[in-house]
């Protein structure tokens, strides 16, 4: 997984080029994990999570692949959850730096642009209660609206493929539902 992420933040880096419009994103989320229980243990504590607010901020590319309507979008999000156990009345946080890759479509307006992306995400956690994976991979999309000026709005889900539980008690999968403004330098491009 190392050199896997070593070679995304690599190919992040060559994305800066001419052909690429630098965005940054900040906001709030509400999610963390989703569970199930399997049969061993149906009563188990993850069954009665409770999502908190977090926070989430990054720095995506929008690289042109064809006339200003399709795009690849590289970028590297920190992503912080908060999720509480209500049987036990424990809060967990973990914090995520995120790096995802999407295809997007691009529909162009009189007052702005309609944007919609797809892709996936590997995340690595630099900080977490619990005992879980470090590592994530899954699936995220996006959909937004920018202003000609740059200013946006956008809402995120990702919803993870890999089970993050050390325990054969219960499964947990990222579920996280992301929101918040994005500015995007120099303007839309026509």
């Amino acid at each position: 997984m190392k050199k896997l992420f070593v070679t995304i933040a690599v190919a992040l880096l060559a994305a800066i080029s001419a052909s690429a419009q630098l965005k940054i994103e900040v906001g709030g989320n509400f999610g963390g994990f989703s569970n199930n229980a399997n049969s061993k243990n149906p009563a188990s504590t993850l069954r009665s999570l409770k999502s908190g607010f977090g926070f989430s901020g990054g720095v995506m590319y929008d690289i042109n692949l064809l006339n200003n309507v399709f795009f690849l979008e590289p970028g590297v999000n920190y992503v912080m959850n908060n999720v509480t156990i209500k049987d036990l009345n424990e809060k967990m946080t973990t914090q995520w730096i995120q790096i995802p890759l999407s295809v997007g479509y691009r529909s162009d307006g009189q007052f702005g642009s309609f944007d919609a992306f797809f892709g996936v995400y590997y995340g690595r956690a630099i900080k977490q209660d619990g005992d879980f994976s470090s590592n994530d991979f899954g699936i995220n999309a996006e959909v937004g609206y920018t202003f000609p000026l740059g200013l946006g709005l956008f809402v995120n889900y990702k919803r993870g493929l890999l089970d993050l539980s050390s325990t054969s008690s219960y499964r947990a999968f990222t579920n996280l539902v992301s929101f918040g403004v994005s500015f995007q330098f120099g303007g839309r491009k026509e």
